[in-house]
């Protein structure tokens, strides 16, 4: 699946646009998108639900697109089985944030890294029941920043993805893990559109340490693993050999004397399931009484 987001500026103004994935230390991107697809070779025989590894992804994560100043224009969508079009117009310069967020509950929730949605707008990309969906997302609840332990946020959109994510159980050192996300493939850096292809961003790893987070409430972990992440990974999820969301990606982070080639390990977040499920019962009766 390949979707296509068409963006543009006003008055001729350049934009600039990254990839959402905090790192530790510079990395050699090139680098890290081979070690994925070498990474992947491993999960070639794996089904879930009846679907490969890659659909089965895609019909649960959305595209985060974030900026301080954009317009998006729904009236200009057009979409068939293999693409989406939308205009996603920037008022000024802008320096525009993409990711990745994670479908939990059908009533619209999501979730994502804190760090892709620092900027005030935020627009998901996601599957719905019927087609792809492109809506503004609300932010629930967000704790971070690049400098803060904790990197999650919850969002909520007025649509109902195609499916969700079941939690795992809590995983051990050395469990095998899945990790994947979006990334941007536009080749042109002059070009006006964001290509995400959702066919070769996946990658396989261990994990290699668990550790307890400061948190707002209930048990939050820490999971780094070696599934290779590159720009545009962040709020991905990390998901167990039975496909169960064990937590969200968020951190490149180099090992200690390895080089800016080695790769790395990747860092993600695991949020209590009870607290998650609060948040947004919470935030569905607040919207109730309103």
């Amino acid at each position: 699946m390949r979707l296509k987001v068409q963006v543009s500026s006003l008055l001729g103004v350049s934009l600039f646009i990254q990839g959402c994935v905090s790192t530790s230390l510079d990395f050699n991107e090139e680098i890290q998108t081979g070690r994925q697809e070498e990474s992947i070779k491993l999960l070639e025989s794996i089904s879930w639900q009846g679907n490969s590894v890659h659909g089965y992804l895609a019909d649960r994560i959305g595209f985060v697109i974030n900026s301080d100043r954009m317009q998006l224009d729904l009236s200009k969508k057009e979409a068939d089985e293999n693409s989406i079009t939308g205009s996603v117009t920037f008022l000024d310069r802008a320096e525009v944030e993409f990711g990745t967020a994670i479908a939990i509950d059908k009533r619209g929730y999501f979730l994502t890294a804190a760090h892709c949605i620092a900027a005030k707008q935020t627009v998901l990309l996601f599957w719905g029941q019927d087609e792809i969906e492109m809506r503004k997302a609300r932010v629930v609840w967000s704790k971070s920043g690049r400098n803060e332990e904790l990197d999650l946020a919850v969002l909520h959109v007025d649509a109902k993805p195609h499916s969700v994510f079941e939690w795992g159980e809590t995983a051990k050192v050395g469990d095998s893990v899945v990790s994947g996300g979006f990334q941007k493939e536009s080749k042109d850096p002059e070009s006006n559109e964001i290509d995400i292809d959702t066919e070769t961003r996946i990658s396989a790893g261990q994990i290699e340490i668990i550790g307890q987070l400061r948190s707002p409430g209930g048990r939050f972990q820490s999971i780094t693993h070696d599934a290779p992440l590159v720009p545009g990974n962040s709020g991905g999820p990390v998901v167990g050999i039975d496909g169960k969301l064990i937590a969200i990606n968020h951190t490149i982070q180099l090992v200690n004397g390895s080089n800016r080639n080695s790769g790395g390990r990747s860092v993600a977040t695991r949020p209590d399931p009870e607290w998650v499920r609060k948040i947004i019962q919470k935030d569905i009766s607040k919207r109730m009484r309103e």
